[in-house]
Order: structure tokens, then sequence, then C-alpha cells
């Protein structure tokens, strides 16, 4: 079967979350004395949106922002109120509701007779697990994913462990020599990114024996030093289960690279630019200016360009031609204009990096522009 997992968000998805999020915003009107009316839940609404915005962001917690879009929307509505007592019925409530959309229940059960079922969501984790228990598609979900139990059982099988989690995506634009559907590393949508954002991050830093080899590659990836990208991807290449021989060599290598790429300090997550047609496999690591971190008491945030990623896959060639392979990655960045995008502010520049693989070792060269 090509697809055995099915991954579904739950709000608005599955789940009615509209008429749920009215309910609970009527139950916490009638307890303490608000005004129940289109235009009152217009202003919460866009006080609510603008803290989960933040949270999206990474700019706050969900523990704060939960409290936060209550204290804001009182303060818009020129009312004094305890925003901590509203916000625990408004969850409780909530997580009473178990609306589900036209024929979400139908479709579940039809799925689930050939599939596993899966929700991602970042949502609050006694809302979801307490809505999903009182729901009618519960028989057919075989487990959540939730962010604020992103720690809990995770499979062993790193590939496995991806495609569960929604980032190992099947790209319906080309596919390979046998046939098969070519696959990405990607975040679909802010649920996703937000749930298991971190959890990744764990995976490639426990399949990595050796997690300084992490280290080392952010370190030389942001510093142009190819010597060391190439020493460190080299490592990691074996531990992170490339099997010289196997039928998508080059999706396993595209998918080890861009996972590698995640935790950059200032960066955004890396995003996939792979054109399925071609030889030629894209990566983008671009600064961001909402998140801060460790980066800042070095000021990096201040040197950051963007990175941009070309590899290129050639099986038996010879050294030489391992180091054409990425300098000829590295010319089609510019031939095809893949970071001919507007540098985003806090960026300064771009760096270019063409990677070359064989199925066993690897070239790579840099260019600082």
């Amino acid at each position: 079967m090509r697809y055995p997992y099915l991954l579904f968000d739950a709000d608005n998805t599955l789940f009615d979350f509209d008429r749920s999020n009215r309910a609970a915003f009527n139950a916490v009107c009638a307890a303490f004395s608000l005004p129940d009316d289109d235009e009152t839940f217009a202003l919460y609404e866009r006080c609510n949106n603008a803290m989960w915005a933040a949270f999206d962001r990474g700019e706050c917690t969900k523990d704060f922002l939960v409290v936060q879009r209550f204290r804001n929307f009182f303060s818009a509505l020129g009312v004094d109120r305890d925003p901590a007592a509203c916000n625990e019925l408004h969850l409780h409530t909530l997580g009473r509701q178990s609306f589900l959309l036209p024929h979400a229940e139908e479709v579940c059960r039809e799925l689930s007779r050939s599939h596993k079922l899966y929700l991602v969501t970042n949502a609050v984790a006694s809302v979801q697990r307490s809505r999903l228990a009182r729901s009618a598609v519960r028989p057919y979900i075989t487990d959540a994913f939730i962010s604020e139990e992103a720690d809990a059982a995770k499979p062993e099988d790193i590939w496995t462990a991806l495609y569960l989690s929604g980032f190992l995506t099947t790209d319906m634009t080309g596919h390979s020599e046998n046939g098969a559907c070519l696959r990405s590393l990607r975040l679909p949508n802010n649920e996703v990114r937000q749930a298991l954002r971190l959890v990744i991050l764990e995976w490639f830093e426990c399949a990595v024996e050796d997690v300084g080899v992490i280290d080392s590659f952010h370190d030389g990836l942001c510093r142009g030093d190819e010597d060391a990208v190439k020493q460190a991807l080299s490592c990691a290449i074996g531990d992170l289960g490339i099997d010289v021989g196997q039928s998508d060599m080059p999706t396993a290598y595209h998918l080890v690279l861009q996972g590698l790429c995640f935790g950059l300090p200032g960066y955004c997550n890396p995003s996939s630019k792979r054109s399925g047609v071609s030889d030629r496999w894209d990566i983008q690591v671009i600064p961001t200016g909402r998140v801060f971190d460790v980066a800042d008491t070095f000021g990096m945030l201040d040197e950051r360009p963007l990175i941009t990623i070309n590899m290129m896959y050639g099986p038996g060639v010879d050294a030489l031609g391992l180091e054409l392979l990425a300098v000829q990655a590295l010319l089609e960045i510019e031939r095809d204009g893949i970071d001919d995008i507007r540098v985003p502010r806090p960026a300064v520049g771009r760096m270019r990096w063409g990677f070359g693989f064989d199925g066993q070792r690897v070239s790579v060269v840099c260019q600082r522009l």
C-alpha cells in the first residue's frame, strides 16, 4: 500500500471547532456577565488569533497564550475580569464539545478499513483528548500527536517516525525509476510545525552517535567551512541509515541533509524546493528576526546570510567527478535562480552550497555572496 498512514488536523478538518469554540465562549459570557453577541465574539477572536499567531512564531508558550488572550480581550472590551478563571472555564467547556463536521464520521469509518488514521494538533492536550474520547470518530483514530505530549512513545526507526509525524510526505510531481512516488521532508502546516519541530531535532540527535556532529555541521554551514561540513555530513550518513544500493538513495540523502539543517540558530526551519522531475534537490534556510536564541549572545543575528543548498547525486563517479558534481550543483543555484528571492531584512547576503553524493562519499563547495 502506497499510503498506509493518514494524518488529519483535528479542528475544522474532522471537528467543527467554530461551533465548539462559540459554545465555550457562550459559557464564559454567561458565567462572567459578559455581552454575548457577534461583535463581542469577533473581538475575542481577534485577540485569540493574534496570540496563536505569536505562538506559531515561537514568541510565547501555550500556557501563556491561553490566559493572555483573555487578558487582551478584557482590556479591549474595557471590563475587569479574571483571565485565568475565564480560560479555565473556556477550556473545560471546549473539551466537552465533540461536534463533527458533516461526513467526518463516515470518512473516518471507511478509511480506517484500510489505513491507520492519526490526528496531528498543537491545541491544548487536555481539550483534544477529551473531545476525541467523546466523539463518534474515536473508534477509527489510532492515536493523536499533540505538541504537549510530543515526547510520548516515538517509533524507533527515524524514517518511520518522520512519516508518521507528517514530516515525510509524498511528492506527486515525480516518480523514481522503480515507479515509487518521490518523497520530501517538509513541514506541511503550523499544526505539524509546532507540534513536532522539537521532536525531529531530538530524533536526529538520537540517531547520530555523536551529537557533536550535528553541532559541527551547523557551525560549518553558517561559517562557510567546507571541510567541517563535509566531515560532519560523512559521519552522519551512516548513523542515519543510508544504505548503499537502496532504491531511493537520493531521497534518503536529501532527507538527511535537510534534517540536519533543522535547529540552525537564528534560522527558520529548512524548506525543500526540490524539483520532482529532475536530479536537482534544493533546500533553503532563511534567517528569522522573530525567534531569538543563544545566537543573540554572539551577535550572529547581524551576520546571517540566506543559505541555499543544492544537492546532486551521481552514482559511480570517481573522486574528480564527485568534486565536479558539487560544483555543478552550486552553479545550478545561480543558473536556475533558486535563491533569486528578496533577501529577508535580517539576512546579510547569500551563501550557496553545492553538495555531491555518489552513494558513499560526499563533496561540498561553498560560495558566499
